[in-house]
């Protein structure tokens, strides 16, 4: 009788097998298979040259024709909604860091404030923000200074909240909580709702250059030259799109949260943060929200403030390091802000309108 040689799966000497045995053993394994919808090799054939080849095994598992599942019961598996991203006081606390520490004073107009601008439109990029602008202007000294600028859309595109933050610093500190603590926050709520799919107004997430006096005192007219420049850029038809304007302005460093404003404008969008429990305080005029404030627009600017001081007491002094910022005042401040944009709905913001409109 003519024998067969089989590989036995590539293991071991060969050895001879009856042909009619084989069909048994095949028939058998076959059935066990089939009755059980057990999972078994299959070994490919013979090749040109005569010799057997042991290949890897593929599995196949296959339902029993027999079950009795139906498409409407219930497996155990639930549809989980997508996680929400939110505020992260340590990223924000590293872009401090980036700003205060690795680029360091970032006077406007310098090649300092410059590289902080490219960083800061780089980050937006890399977390997806895909419509970012810079907005170019030229200073009373002749040099050259930009607003970096990102939106993302909402349910609502005619309503637009701009949330903002300076990113210079004055020729005398490395500005860490005045103001890389703001950029850094509104950097990180770019993130936040370029993830989330926006809120119900479109949100403009705008990081200004040249916010600061470049004197060693604070004239209340030689400031403010990239929140104003963007604001008198505006038509009449973008301004009235902006139905509200939040700066954050030195929120790295004190013991409360304060609503400040100027008091000359819609005090709407100061009581919406009141009523989340913010304390207020009158005088602020020493942020980008003036501008805005100025032209009618609801503003609000958030300040942390020390106890039994009015602000910050290193504010522009080399004492405003990276080690004076609290990651908590980060974190309180992006939460709550995340926290207020997130509740925005079509009344909220018909209720901005309206104040802007009297």
């Amino acid at each position: 009788m003519k024998k067969v040689e089989v590989d036995h799966w590539g293991a071991g000497p060969k050895r001879g097998i009856e042909t009619k045995s084989l069909l048994i053993l095949s028939a058998i394994l076959f059935f066990l298979g089939f009755a059980g919808g057990a999972v078994f090799p299959r070994i490919l054939q013979r090749s040109g040259s005569g010799e057997a080849e042991a290949r890897e095994v593929l599995f196949q598992e296959e339902m029993p024709e027999s079950s009795t599942l139906a498409p409407s019961q219930d497996t155990g598996v639930k549809d989980q909604p997508p996680v929400r991203a939110q505020f992260d006081a340590e990223r924000a606390v590293e872009t401090v860091r980036k700003l205060a520490v690795d680029i360091g004073i970032r006077v406007e107009g310098t090649e300092a404030e410059r590289r902080a601008a490219e960083m800061l439109r780089g980050m937006l990029y890399d977390y997806g923000l895909t419509d970012v602008s810079i907005q170019r202007f030229t200073l009373p000294s002749g040099e050259e200074s930009c607003n970096v600028i990102a939106e993302v859309k909402g349910a609502s595109p005619e309503d637009v909240v701009v949330v903002g933050a300076h990113y210079d610093s004055r020729h005398t500190t490395p500005g860490a909580n005045d103001n890389a603590s703001g950029a850094a926050c509104v950097v990180e709520l770019a993130r936040v709702f370029s993830n989330n799919g926006g809120a119900y107004p479109t949100l403009r997430f705008i990081l200004f250059g040249a916010e600061e006096d470049p004197g060693d005192e604070t004239s209340h007219v030689n400031c403010h030259f990239g929140s104003r420049y963007y604001v008198n850029a505006l038509t009449a038809s973008e301004l009235n799109r902006i139905i509200g304007m939040i700066s954050l302005d030195m929120v790295g460093y004190g013991d409360a949260l304060f609503a400040r404003y100027m008091g000359i404008g819609p005090m709407r969008l100061v009581k919406m943060f009141e009523d989340l429990g913010l304390p207020t305080k009158k005088g602020g005029n020493l942020s980008d929200h003036e501008p805005f404030e100025k032209a009618g627009v609801p503003s609000v600017w958030l300040e942390y403030i020390p106890k039994d001081h009015d602000y910050d007491p290193e504010v522009h002094k080399p004492g405003d390091n990276f080690q004076h910022v609290k990651i908590s005042c980060l974190g309180n401040t992006g939460n709550l802000v995340q926290r207020y944009l997130e509740s925005l709905n079509a009344a909220s913001c018909s209720e901005l309108r309206s104040a802007k409109a009297r």
